[in-house]
């Protein structure tokens, strides 16, 4: 439990910090506060904290807390320079998300005149302050957020979002078909009580991707079992649930439930693959603690990325672009972590 608890912050904190989502500046929250975060002692924290020290990744100030090291991104030479606002992830965020649609939002930005700027500018206060040209909003926020720039007059683009105006690009998965996929081959390996992690009931992500579980049952004329829906949360005990329910698989909606999970499915004495098969939405593939491979689903997200700086470039290059509407198809990824109760037919 103590080398794998340490293992899981270190891994979660380190590729935060190297993908943007905590960036040089940002204060780390309190001990207690990742305390209660990741389930595990303070000391297992503290251990963390030092080490990433150590490696010149963070800095303890009297009175501050931790922050985070780094040298800024310098902007490029040349005049008329675009300038084009990409939105932060909250800390909490799954990193294999924000990371991969980055890499594509920066890869298209090499060798073009532009200016990337980071900023929560979800808050019209900061898109005033920073007058970004353009904007790529990749935080999954709720729709009625969405709808709050309907006054906004520059190109935005939208990922994984399908705002009612249509004047705004987006560019999507469909969440419930990509979850109804993966619960679906679970249930043609032979499992029935597949459980779903999720977050809180108002999420909109969340409720799309339980949508999505509960259509693989209902579509192949089985009741959906409600009693194996699982929100996680700091006050919820997801193990003492799994010990309860006995679910013989778990589809999980979130990459950043996995540390979660599998801490609880330790505590509770369960193992991956002997006891617990499992899927998880988003792609787990680079994740260095786990040990073994994760099922998920792929989506591609560097690439949605990518089309979504190329676009935005466009529109501000030839105004008379018209706004992109693009749904994408995910791969499922099968590997150990799904077991096979009978023959798939």
């Amino acid at each position: 439990m103590p080398k794998l608890a340490y293992n899981v912050v270190y891994a979660d904190l380190l590729r935060q910090i190297e993908g943007g989502v905590i960036v040089p500046g940002d204060r780390l929250p309190s001990e207690n506060e990742l305390v209660k975060r990741y389930g595990v002692s303070r000391m297992t924290i503290r251990k963390v904290l030092r080490l990433l020290a150590e490696e010149g990744r963070l800095d303890s100030r009297a009175g501050v807390g931790w922050e985070v090291l780094g040298a800024e991104r310098p902007e490029p030479a040349g005049r008329n320079v675009w300038r084009i606002g990409v939105d932060r992830l909250p800390f909490y965020s799954a990193r294999s998300y924000r990371d991969r649609i980055l890499q594509g939002i920066q890869e298209a930005a090499e060798g073009r005149n532009v200016t990337l700027l980071y900023n929560d500018y979800w808050k019209p206060e900061l898109r005033r302050a920073d007058a970004p040209d353009a904007l790529i909003l990749q935080h999954p926020k709720e729709l009625e957020a969405v709808e709050e720039f309907r006054d906004w007059e520059k190109p935005v683009c939208f990922i994984n979002r399908r705002p009612a105006n249509p004047g705004f690009s987006c560019l999507s998965v469909d969440y419930v078909q990509e979850a109804k996929r993966a619960v679906e081959y679970l249930l043609r390996i032979g499992h029935r009580r597949i459980a779903c992690l999720a977050l809180s009931s108002n999420n909109y992500a969340s409720q799309q991707r339980k949508k999505g579980w509960r259509r693989a049952f209902s579509d192949n004329g089985l009741i959906p079992p409600k009693e194996l829906v699982f929100f996680a949360g700091n006050k919820t005990d997801i193990s003492e649930m799994l010990l309860q329910h006995r679910p013989t698989a778990v589809f999980l909606t979130f990459a950043s439930l996995l540390s979660s999970f599998l801490l609880s499915a330790e505590r509770a004495k369960l193992r991956i693959l002997e006891d617990l098969s499992m899927i998880c939405f988003d792609d787990l593939s680079d994740i260095p603690y786990v040990g073994f491979p994760v099922s998920h689903i792929r989506m591609p997200l560097a690439t949605m990325g990518h089309q979504a700086l190329e676009h935005i470039v466009e529109r501000l290059e030839k105004p008379e672009t018209p706004p992109l509407h693009r749904m994408f198809e995910a791969d499922l990824a099968i590997n150990s972590s799904c077991r096979a109760l009978t023959p798939i037919f």
